[in-house]
């Protein structure tokens, strides 16, 4: 018999396959399955996500095609059975079965919570889904009861999921509670080399501000309009509406990058055209940090000279295990500590140069004198010590490194206290204010390690342990003219980098810290009015007059307790004071006066 003809095969190749739908009739058959959004799953396991078998097609959702087969075989499944038991027995409520099997289902939630937690420790400590095994067992030697089911990666794998679903549902609820919300992202990248973009929300909770994490978005193009939609779909994966991201998004923060902040055409302009209202931005407080002190070693010889000092020689030992080994025997050698290196250039660009710094002070001694015998060799790596102990031996260079530590001190507690969750926008010119305080007092009185240094180093001598290694030291070191320019630039820049916080609304924000109110009367009756109404005006445009009113009231309430009042007499002059300023404000925005 012949064949089909050429042109039939091909166009049996070019017809396309046909997608399987829905059948509406399968739910007669199969009472327990959905169809929603063209994802077909089964109603009864995502009620019961305790028991249910995460893996499972029906419990993720089916979007491709729809077979019955799928559904034939999910109605056999033993976790899809005991997820009907537990709903007829939920529903039937009594007797003695519902009895036994809600204690059943009691035990079995105890037993789960220890998994539970196993879990989220695996997740949170990065560790692969495959030690999950391990740490149940290590449970069960320390007489721990845990169940037989969910012991190996996939189990781990379904716990964190089931973590995750309610984590998320949580600060869905959170925003959705919430008046208005802050939006931060910052750029990454994975090993894939892929663009991310992970997003954060800051909002106010029970009174006290809160800061989560909601999702790590892959950005399809690093522009503004890709990091934008990124930051829009983030969103909408905590079920927040179009219409919510519109009328709660208040304020948002990001790093410098140009994409971010770009005056034309950045995230943060199509930001705010895409609300079209007052939105405050603020470049990430550590990042500027970063930048003013930046900005003063532009102009500052002795920085160079620290950094050719510290970063090479991280690099020298991380990358050799043969060269930890052999400056490790020195330090036993010497009676010191092993020897380990900072990486210089971290996440956190202060506290990781801060370290760096610290770690090339404490093992100078060993280093030095593996450098010296490792100069002695006819290598490559002799030539590169050769060179090395050019710079670690001049006194410029230890001057430099110990007086740097002092200052980045001060910096990198500032850039600690600008990544806490509980910082208030009036607290970041008290950190400011300290620090410049602190960075003045430098040139007047030295810090503890550079005033430890000068001690120990006399006459071009520099015994860093006071235990009898001493290091000549050539040249001289840095003048104090020098260091207190360089001293007097971070002060100048700091000031220049966070000018912004001297503009309204940020400089309206300090009446609400607690130790700017006044403890007299007379000060009181008018404290913080020119203040609140230029809050009130800057975001006229999200507030109704009914809000406007309540936030003077709020405010006043919250400064009264500080003026401590004595007795009833004087709480009720307090409560005076709120109607006045009540009266004020709604003369304003009536136009009749103030």
């Amino acid at each position: 018999m012949a064949g089909p003809s050429k042109k039939a095969k091909s166009d049996i190749a070019l017809t396309p396959k046909r997608k399987r739908t829905f059948i509406e009739t399968w739910k007669t058959q199969f009472p327990w399955v959905r169809c929603v959004d063209d994802i077909m799953f089964c109603e009864v396991c995502r009620e019961y996500p305790s028991i249910a078998d995460h893996s499972s097609k029906l419990y993720e959702g089916v979007t491709g095609s729809k077979r019955i087969e799928t559904l034939q075989s999910h109605e056999s499944s033993k976790y899809h059975l005991l997820c009907i038991q537990r709903k007829e027995v939920t529903e039937k409520g009594t007797g003695p079965m519902f009895v036994a099997l809600k204690k059943q289902a009691e035990n079995m939630d105890d037993q789960l919570k220890p998994m539970f937690n196993t879990a989220f420790y695996v997740a949170k400590q990065k560790l692969p889904f495959r030690s999950f095994e391990g740490l149940i067992e290590l449970q069960e030697k320390n007489g721990i009861k845990m169940p037989t089911q969910y012991r190996n990666d996939k189990g781990c794998k379904a716990f964190v999921q089931a973590i995750a679903e309610v984590e998320k549902d949580r600060v869905s609820e959170d925003l959705k509670a919430s008046r208005f919300f802050a939006l931060m992202g910052d750029g990454s990248t994975d090993i894939s080399v892929t663009e991310q973009e992970n997003v954060y929300v800051r909002y106010v909770k029970d009174g006290l501000p809160a800061t989560e994490f909601i999702d790590i978005m892959a950005v399809k193009s690093a522009d503004a309009n890709g990091v934008l939609a990124a930051l829009l779909e983030a969103l909408h994966h905590v079920d927040l509406t179009d219409g919510d991201i519109k009328k709660k998004i208040i304020g948002c923060t990001f790093d410098g990058a140009s994409v971010n902040q770009g005056a034309k055409g950045g995230v943060i302009v199509k930001l705010r055209e895409l609300l079209g209202h007052v939105l405050i931005s603020i470049w990430c407080a550590p990042h500027k940090l970063e930048l003013s002190l930046l900005d003063a070693t532009k102009a500052t010889d002795f920085i160079d000279i620290v950094e050719k000092g510290v970063d090479p020689i991280y690099r020298f030992y991380y990358g050799s295990g043969k060269r930890r080994r052999e400056v490790n025997a020195i330090s036993a050698v010497i009676d010191e500590d092993p020897v380990y290196f900072s990486a210089p250039c971290g996440t956190r660009w202060m506290a990781s140069r801060l370290r760096a710094y610290k770690a090339v002070i404490k093992n100078y001694n060993s280093v030095i004198l593996h450098m010296e015998e490792a100069s002695n060799r006819k290598t490559d790596e002799g030539a590169k010590c050769v060179g090395y102990l050019k710079v670690l031996k001049s006194a410029k260079f230890v001057d430099g490194l110990h007086f740097m530590v002092d200052v980045l001190e001060v910096l990198a507690n500032v850039s600690l206290a600008f990544q806490s969750n509980d910082l208030f926008i009036y607290d970041v010119d008290v950190k400011l204010c300290e620090a410049r305080i602190k960075l003045e007092g430098l040139k007047h009185n030295r810090g503890d390690v550079y005033t430890a240094y000068m001690a120990t180093c006399k006459d071009g001598k520099f015994d860093s342990k006071s235990n009898g290694h001493i290091t000549s030291l050539k040249g001289t070191g840095i003048p104090e003219t020098v260091k207190n320019s360089f001293l007097e630039n971070c002060v100048k820049f700091l000031e220049k980098r966070f000018s912004f916080l001297k503009d309204t609304p940020f400089s309206d924000f300090h009446v609400l810290d607690p130790r700017n109110v006044p403890r007299s009367d007379a000060q009181l009756a008018t404290y913080g009015d020119v203040q609140v109404m230029n809050m009130v005006t800057h975001f006229k445009s999200v507030l109704s007059e009914e809000e406007v009113i309540i936030i003077i009231i709020i405010i006043s309430i919250y400064i009264a307790p500080f003026t401590k009042p004595k007795d009833a007499l004087q709480w009720e002059v307090t409560k005076q004071k709120v109607i006045i300023k009540r009266h004020r404000l709604k003369k304003t925005k009536t136009g009749t006066g103030c």
